[in-house]
Formats: structure tokens, sequence, C-alpha cells
């Protein structure tokens, strides 16, 4: 059994990748998904896994304190941060920074975790562009998880992700990247635990999920190759 520790961002692809690599090679695998800081903080409570898919800061911070193999890091894929509404609401230009701006003040309530790599940015994002007090009493902060979900469950109007988080909620209408003067590209990576004695299959599986067979699959769910 190779057990996975994986960003919520792989959550709408990963489950159906790892079903064709256990056809393909014989072997079980279990993956639990969660943000990249909540993943480092289980590990550095004592948890383990044979591979983990965070971003590329984490894996290396992970790397850095002994949690994965020196020399395993393999980047993935990128993703940017995205803006959701619910499938029936008037979309919002958001085209320029100005346009954005104006779209997060209309709406009443938006949705954006507060330990994930998108909401992270986020909230810094809002403060540099001076709207902080303004977006922070309709916020709606779950810690991670699909935010575009609170949209489904009618306790947001809103949800900003990283867009390949926001497609596996695919009952949402996902209005577009933000502008990209104020956009932020994240590269996912895997890497080894630092406990794992089954490498060779970890590489193989690495080397599959970037193959050329799954590229289409990737970018149609918001993933793109490095």
């Amino acid at each position: 059994m190779i057990k996975i520790y994986s960003s919520t961002a792989f959550k709408s692809i990963l489950p159906t990748l790892l079903n064709e690599f256990e056809k393909q090679n014989g072997i079980s695998t279990s993956v639990d998904f969660g943000t990249s800081n909540n993943i480092l903080d289980r590990l550095h409570q004592g948890e383990s896994a044979d591979l983990m898919i965070l971003t590329h800061e984490a894996i290396n911070t992970l790397i850095d304190t002994g949690y994965c193999k020196k020399g395993t890091l393999k980047d993935l894929c990128k993703t940017s941060i995205g803006l959701a509404i619910a499938a029936e609401a008037s979309t919002p230009n958001i085209q320029t920074t100005e346009d954005f701006v104006q779209a997060i003040l209309a709406t009443s309530s938006i949705a954006f975790t507060t330990k994930g790599a998108s909401g992270v940015y986020f909230r810094g994002l809002i403060e540099r562009l001076n709207v902080l007090d303004q977006i922070i009493p309709k916020a709606i902060t779950p810690e991670g998880g699909l935010v575009a979900e609170l949209i489904l469950a009618g306790k947001a109007q809103m949800a900003i992700q990283l867009i390949s988080e926001l497609k596996a909620v695919p009952e949402v209408q996902l209005v577009g990247p933000l502008p990209p003067e104020i956009n932020q590209t994240t590269v996912f990576t895997a890497g080894i635990g630092i406990h794992s004695v089954q490498t060779e299959v970890l590489e193989k599986l690495c080397a599959f999920l970037t193959n050329s067979s799954n590229q289409t699959l990737l970018i149609e769910k918001g993933l793109h190759p490095i």
C-alpha cells in the first residue's frame, strides 16, 4: 500500500490517475487531501506518508527539515488563482485589477481558506489593494477544503481558490483567473517520504502523473505542465 498526502488542488484528478496506475502496476494506494500547510502540520506532529504532493515551497521545507528524501523532488504541474460564482449568477467583469476590486467589493459574501496557498495569498492581496477592512467582515474562511462548495450550500456568493480546486466543483461557474498583474502561479511538487521503502515505484508513479497521455486531462482540471 502506497500512502499519499496531497494538496486539495489534485482532488478532482488524482483518484482517477491513481486508479489507472493501480490497474497497470498491481498495487494499492490511499490518498489523504488537505492544504499544504495543514499537511505540513500533520507531518510535524508525527504522521508520515510515502509520497507528498504539495506546493514547491512546502516540499522544500520537508526536505530541509528531514521529512522528504533529498534528490526525490519532482515538479509536476502548475495552476493559478481564480474566482467562482453560482452557475446562475450574473458574470462579473474581472479583466483588470480595478474590475476585480469592484467585483469583490460588490458581493455580499466571499469564501477563501485561511491555510491554503491561495487563501493566504488572497488575504495579503486585499491588504495590498487597501480593501481588507471591507472584505473581512463578509468573508467565510474555513481552514481548507473546496470553498466553491460553500456557494452550493448558499453560504457564499463568491469563492477564491486555485483554479484546479474550483474546477473540482463543476456545478459552480468559473469566472476566470485573477488579472495577471495580481495573480500568482503555484507549482506543485512531489517528494518521497524519508521513511518510505518504495522509492522505485514512487518514482514510477511521479513519472506516470506527468506523462503525455495524462496531460490533456490535467489541463482540463486546471493543472498545466511546467
